[in-house]
């Protein structure tokens, strides 16, 4: 199971990050720091709107057919506690089919350009997936 947030700028509280994942056996947070070259284009320039933030977050915690419910679940409580300390966003190229708000989170200021677009290129949505731009939630 797999998920991310976006830090635009690094933890106001640290310690509460780390105690989201404390006792979350088989779980990992893995930080991607951006800025650089990142966010030497534009946020409306690409797809990633993320361009001016600290670091993406990657949640990842590994599953067995048995423990697959539960593990998605406690995946899904790190997300939204996340959230609720102000990390949010999410990278595209981690696809949650659960995370709350994904259109606003993965696309951002984008989205509606990018809908836009899918629709004059690609109008029978060759290129579609479930969390595709072109999709409603």
């Amino acid at each position: 199971m797999a998920s991310s947030r976006v830090l635009n700028s690094p933890a106001a509280d640290p310690a509460a990050v780390n105690t989201r994942l404390t006792g979350r056996t088989g779980m990992a947070l893995i930080l991607d720091p951006l800025g650089g070259a990142v966010a030497d284009v534009g946020a409306q320039q690409t797809a990633f709107p993320h361009r001016s933030a600290f670091a993406t977050a990657q949640i990842y915690a590994s599953a067995t057919a048995a423990s697959e419910a539960e593990v998605t679940h406690s995946v899904a409580e790190v997300v939204a506690g996340l959230a609720h300390q102000g990390i949010g966003g999410g990278y595209v190229n981690y696809i949650d089919p659960d995370l709350p708000d994904w259109p606003t989170a993965y696309y951002g200021p984008n989205l509606e350009r990018l809908r836009s677009l899918a629709h004059d290129y690609d109008p029978d949505q060759v290129f579609g997936f479930p969390q595709a731009p072109t999709q409603q939630t």
